[in-house]
């Protein structure tokens, strides 16, 4: 969709239909990464019959990020290197807070993010996930809000082996997880 567009400083596409879409790979892989500041990404309220999420913003860079409110209405989904090297830059928020659908793994999804942001993942319903694997690997995410509604109650084997591995700027002096 928007492969490649290293320069794009600004797009919003709140509102576009994407009901029978049914995967978002490498969507937005380097947007705004030749910019001095990245690009403003908004797309809040999405509806989706995606199944995969693989690389939809791997080595992009961002000024903001606001995917929040997203409905997904396919039986399952995966966000494996969702963000993998994506640079959020001067610290600020990466918002997917209250998606509603089936998460079902999460490999490497914020693997080797810098830029020191801080991840609102409120409102996610995890119980079916099966890996977190990798989740946060060699990321500089700082603060991420909602862990304390994470399940773990569907992890197989090594599921949530690395999950925070290097990661070395994250903090769990609020938003820890929950006893569940």
């Amino acid at each position: 969709m928007c492969i490649g567009m290293t320069n794009l400083e600004y797009i919003n596409l709140t509102g576009f239909n994407f009901t029978n879409n049914t995967t978002f790979v490498f969507s937005f892989k380097d947007m705004g990464n030749a910019t001095a500041l990245g690009c403003e990404f908004v797309y809040d309220d999405m509806i989706s019959k995606t199944t995969t999420f693989n690389q939809t913003f791997a080595n992009a860079k961002f000024k903001s990020f606001s995917m929040k409110d997203a409905t997904i209405t396919s039986a399952g989904f995966n966000m494996f290197y969702f963000m993998i090297n994506a640079n959020v830059a001067g610290g600020a928020e990466i918002d997917i807070s209250n998606w509603s659908g089936t998460p079902l793994g999460f490999v490497y999804a914020f693997r080797g993010v810098v830029g020191e942001p801080s991840l609102n993942m409120t409102g996610w319903n995890t119980s079916n996930v099966t890996s977190f694997y990798g989740m946060f690997y060699s990321s500089t995410v700082n603060n991420i809000t909602g862990l304390n509604g994470f399940s773990g109650a569907a992890l197989i084997t090594n599921g949530c082996e690395k999950m925070f591995y290097g990661a070395t700027y994250l903090k769990f002096d609020t938003n820890n997880f929950d006893a569940n």
